[in-house]
């Protein structure tokens, strides 16, 4: 009785000495970074000609929004017709 309740606890201390030492890193391998070569969004609203209301409002989230919808309501109009 006396060895099954040593080998058990030494079964429990030795399953959480290696839960313990074995960790995750954070930090992804050097092959899975990555660099964002695309346009960013800044850069697209300041070309597009759809969002010039939207830079010469100062570019708030609310007239983000409010253009965005009258973007799509002139679209939805240009597809019925």
């Amino acid at each position: 009785m006396k060895t099954t309740v040593i080998k058990y606890w030494g079964c429990v201390a030795a399953l959480c000495g290696m839960l313990c030492t074995t960790a995750c890193s954070d930090e992804p391998d050097a092959e899975h970074y990555y660099t964002f070569t695309g346009q960013m969004m800044s850069e697209y609203l300041n070309s597009s000609e759809d969002f010039s209301e939207f830079r010469r409002t100062g570019g708030t989230l609310r007239h983000a929004l409010l253009v965005w919808l009258i973007h799509l309501l002139r679209t939805h109009q240009r597809s019925r017709i």
